[in-house]
Order: structure tokens, then C-alpha cells, then sequence
């Protein structure tokens, strides 16, 4: 079951993405208001805020140096943003199955340093998500606090997620150096 929803959870929001994406490009040609602030748009990118937030920033170095015709253009800045979106469901997915606790963290030998890169790269998220509210739509307003209101779900659910996880890190650390210290036990 955990196996089959590491795969159908990514695929499932990328294909929702890909749906949104193409609507919202269709939109363009339909010269109704700005595709970006259409709704399903911004929504899209909130809840994929952690990969929104990636894909934003690739989007600034990109436009410093790449040109191309307009629709290879929409097709390589978006590209970016449905990979991303796969990658941070698979990744969600794979954690879902930790019971509580990282699964991938444990995997890169300095533990408690990525705990804590996840935790200010939340803050990152979180940052934005004020930029979102107070800047993106010319001022405060119900709408543009709906908008950001995802990405600081999101950064709460990682740094509270990966905070948890840096705590029991230390936890288990302190209490095996507390071991080795007292001839207890050995590790």
C-alpha cells in the first residue's frame, strides 16, 4: 500500500498541476484578466508551496541569462515547477512512512545539520508566503491572505515535522554519549 502511494500521490498532483498550467495558459489567449492572478493559478502554487518556492527562485537566476520564443518560454519555465511538484510529493510520501520521525535525514550522516537546513529552508517558505500576502497583489486583502495562508501551513508542518526530528536526534545522541560515558552499554 505505502509502496503504491509513493508513486500515486506524485502523480496525482502532478497531473493536477499540468491541468491547472494548461488551463491558466489558456487563459492567456483568452485575453480575460492576468493569468497569474487567475485563482486556480496562484491556489496551484500555494499548495505546492515548498516546490513553488524552488521553482521561483529558478525563475530569477533563469531571467538573468536565458531568452527563448514565447511558447518554448512557458514551456521551460513551467517544466521546472511540475518536476518539482513530483519530487516534493514523492518526497512528502517517503516521510509519511517514518512514523513520525524522518526517514530520508537519518540517510545523510549529518542528521541533525539537515534537520536544521529543512528547518530554516521553512523559514524560506514562510518568508515568502509574507511577500505573497503583503506584496504580490498591490496590498493586504482576504484574497491575498488566502493565498499565502498555504505556504505557512507549509512551513509550519516542516519546521515542526523536521524540529521534532532534530529534537529526538539530539535526544538519542545525549543519551548515547551518556552511556558510552557511564560504561552502560556499548554502541
Amino acid at each position: 500500500m505505502r509502496a503504491k502511494m509513493r508513486f500515486t500521490l506524485p502523480l496525482v498532483q502532478v497531473a493536477i498541476a499540468i491541468g491547472v498550467i494548461a488551463g491558466n495558459l489558456l487563459r492567456n489567449q483568452w485575453g480575460s484578466r492576468p493569468a497569474f492572478n487567475a485563482p486556480e493559478i496562484q491556489f496551484c502554487y500555494s499548495l505546492n508551496a515548498p516546490a513553488t518556492r524552488i521553482w521561483d527562485w529558478l525563475l530569477r537566476v533563469k531571467g538573468r541569462w536565458w531568452w527563448a520564443p514565447q511558447l518554448m518560454e512557458a514551456i521551460v519555465d513551467r517544466l521546472p515547477f511540475v518536476v518539482f511538484v513530483g519530487l516534493l510529493w514523492y518526497l512528502v510520501s517517503i516521510e509519511m512512512g517514518g512514523s513520525g520521525q524522518s526517514v530520508l535525514t537519518p540517510k545523510t550522516k549529518i542528521r541533525s545539520a539537515a534537520d536544521v537546513l529543512m528547518i530554516a529552508y521553512a523559514g524560506w517558505v514562510a518568508a515568502f508566503g509574507i511577500t505573497i500576502r503583503s506584496n504580490q497583489f498591490g496590498s493586504v486583502t482576504t484574497y491575498s491572505t488566502l493565498v499565502a495562508t498555504p505556504y505557512f501551513l507549509w512551513a509550519l508542518a516542516i519546521a515542526a515535522f523536521y524540529g521534532h526530528d532534530l529534537w529526538v536526534c539530539l535526544r538519542t545522541r545525549r543519551a548515547t554519549l551518556k552511556d558510552r560515558t557511564s560504561g552502560n552499554g556499548s554502541v
